[in-house]
């Protein structure tokens, strides 16, 4: 059995290839995965727009194959955005010191 664990920004990460009774089910309850009725297969919860979650990827892969079964690695995190320029862009975040209020005599 030949797995796909793939990662972009929009469809977040998805585990393909998996089916019912193959073994794998534990594993990737284990590491965080659900299954999508919808689409019919794994994927990490919250993933989507974010950069993949490497740590996890690499365990479930290493979990996989231990249980023999193939799985390859498609990873694209190369296209994420850079975040918008600020406002406020140029302001410094230092603030000048209020002055100290006259003592009363």
């Amino acid at each position: 059995m030949s797995f796909l664990i793939s990662h972009t920004l929009e469809s977040g990460t998805l585990l393909e290839g998996a089916e019912a009774n193959d073994g794998s089910r534990r594993v990737l309850i284990r590491y965080g995965w659900s299954w999508s009725r919808a689409i019919r297969v794994w994927y990490l919860p919250y993933s989507r727009t974010k950069l993949s979650r490497r740590s996890t990827i690499d365990a479930t892969t290493l979990h996989l194959r231990a249980r023999g079964f193939q799985v390859e690695i498609d990873i694209d995190d190369a296209s994420m955005p850079l975040p918008a320029p600020s406002s406020v862009a140029g302001r410094s975040t230092l603030r000048e010191p209020s002055p100290v209020p006259p003592s009363r005599r």
